[in-house]
C-alpha cells in the first residue's frame, strides 16, 4: 500500500472520529443501560428473561456484568435485541490519528538522537539545543511520512 493511500485512510479515519471526540461523552445510568432502559420500559427481570429464554436470575447477572464492564459484546447485543436497543460500540482515540503518529514519531526521534548528541558531547561536538529541537522535528516528519513501523517498536532502554 503506497504512502499517499495510507495517509488518505489515517485522514479518513480522523474525520469518522472527530464527530466522537467532539460531543460530551455519555456516561451510563449507575446501574447500567439494560436495567435503566428496562425500567423505563416498565419491564420486570422475569418478563426481559422471559424474552431471553433465561431466569430472573440469569437476566439480574447479565444487568450487573454490564453496569461492571465485565459482560460481553454478545450478551450485550442480545438482551439490547430483547429490548429492541441496538448496542452502538466504537473505540474513539482521545486525539487525531495523524496527531498520534507524529507525536510517537517525535518520540522516536528524539530517542535516535539522544544517543547520537551524547556520544557529540563526550567529543565536545554538542549541538545547540535549538538546533537539536529542529534536528528532532524534521526527523520525525520523516519517520511519520516514511510510515515505518518502528515508530511503535519499544527503545532499547524500555526492554
Amino acid at each position: 500500500m503506497n504512502n499517499a493511500f495510507k495517509q488518505l485512510r489515517l485522514a479518513q479515519m480522523d474525520k469518522r472520529f472527530e464527530a466522537w471526540r467532539t460531543g460530551q461523552p455519555i456516561e451510563p445510568p449507575k446501574g447500567g443501560w439494560l436495567r435503566a432502559i428496562r425500567e423505563a420500559l416498565g419491564m420486570s427481570l422475569i418478563q426481559l428473561g422471559s424474552r431471553l429464554g433465561l431466569t430472573r436470575q440469569a437476566v439480574s447477572g447479565i444487568e450487573k456484568r454490564e453496569a461492571d464492564g465485565s459482560i460481553t459484546l454478545e450478551t450485550l447485543r442480545r438482551a439490547a435485541d430483547a429490548l429492541n436497543a441496538d448496542v452502538v460500540y466504537t473505540v474513539v482515540p482521545r486525539s487525531p490519528l495523524a496527531d498520534m503518529r507524529l507525536e510517537q514519531a517525535r518520540i522516536k526521534a528524539t530517542e535516535n538522537l539522544d544517543r547520537v548528541a551524547h556520544s557529540m558531547r563526550l567529543e565536545a561536538q554538542g549541538v545547540r539545543p535549538f538546533s537539536q529541537s529542529h534536528q528532532i522535528e524534521e526527523r520525525a516528519r520523516e519517520l511519520a511520512d516514511s510510515w515505518s513501523r518502528s515508530i511503535w517498536s519499544p527503545s532499547r532502554s524500555s526492554k
